[in-house]
């Protein structure tokens, strides 16, 4: 699972990636920073600041998580 936080309104929005861990967020505001990041399996990986300086309409961000060591 996605999580993609507004950073302004503190709105959080999920998404649960395909197979490959695919995942798209859309109709975001142009206006505000983000912060995203994925778990899974009770493993999180880091957070990726998405800013609104950043003048691109799709953002591709690889989110890697490690597994949990036993």
């Amino acid at each position: 699972m996605v999580f993609l936080k507004n950073t302004r309104s503190n709105a959080v929005r999920s998404y649960i990636s395909d197979d490959a861990g695919n995942y798209r967020f859309s109709g975001l505001d142009p206006n505000a920073d983000y912060e995203i990041h994925a778990e899974k399996d009770g493993a999180t990986s880091s957070t990726h600041t998405v800013s609104s300086f950043d003048g691109k309409k799709d953002i591709v961000l690889n989110l890697k998580i490690d597994k949990k060591k036993s």
